[in-house]
């Protein structure tokens, strides 16, 4: 099979040439800043994306390679994507659920997510024995959303990761011995 990079097949090679994309860290073009980096979700939902269309990322090639057949047609990743999307994002991360709150609401993913593939597999061209796989993908990728916002802990972690930035940056600010050093460049 011959391996060619979704950026091949979709985006024309002048676009790709000046893309400074660095995948699973953050760009230095982008904000830096980590409590922003730690609420997107950019990057789970291309991967989940991606996998349902064959491809794999290449740390070499810094691009999608195509490694299996697509088991879903693009009409069916796009509307799948777009009820992904209403689920995985920060507004859910930053929310506060318990661990009942959070099955109830896995249930209801779960029965609709059921509902929607049933009905559609066949217009999408999905395999029947491809459905159980599809479901399992979108479901633990909710489920771990849900997770992150058990009993408010992302915003508790991100408040604490705010306070210790805060911290570092008014000690490296004050003029105590080993922040005047470190602002005169001896350290």
């Amino acid at each position: 099979m011959i391996q060619e990079s979704y950026h091949e097949q979709h985006v024309p090679m002048s676009e790709v040439q000046n893309e400074t994309y660095v995948r699973g860290m953050m760009n230095q073009q982008q904000d830096s800043s980590f409590l922003i980096f730690q609420l997107q979700t950019d990057e789970i939902l291309e991967e989940i994306e991606m996998n349902l269309r064959g491809f794999d990322w290449s740390p070499t090639k810094k691009d999608w390679v195509s490694k299996r057949i697509q088991i879903i047609n693009d009409e069916g990743i796009s509307i799948l994507m777009t009820i992904l999307k209403s689920e995985v994002n920060k507004t859910k991360i930053l929310s506060e659920f318990d661990e009942e709150e959070i099955s109830k609401i896995m249930q209801e993913f779960e029965i609709n997510l059921i509902d929607i593939i049933s009905a559609k597999y066949i217009d999408w061209g999905v395999d029947y024995n491809y459905l159980s796989s599809i479901r399992i993908m979108l479901g633990n990728a909710v489920n771990a959303t849900y997770k992150r916002a058990l009993d408010g802990g992302e915003r508790k972690f991100l408040k604490g990761d705010v306070r210790r930035v805060e911290s570092f940056s008014e000690r490296e600010r004050s003029p105590g011995i080993l922040g005047g050093m470190l602002n005169k460049g001896k350290w």
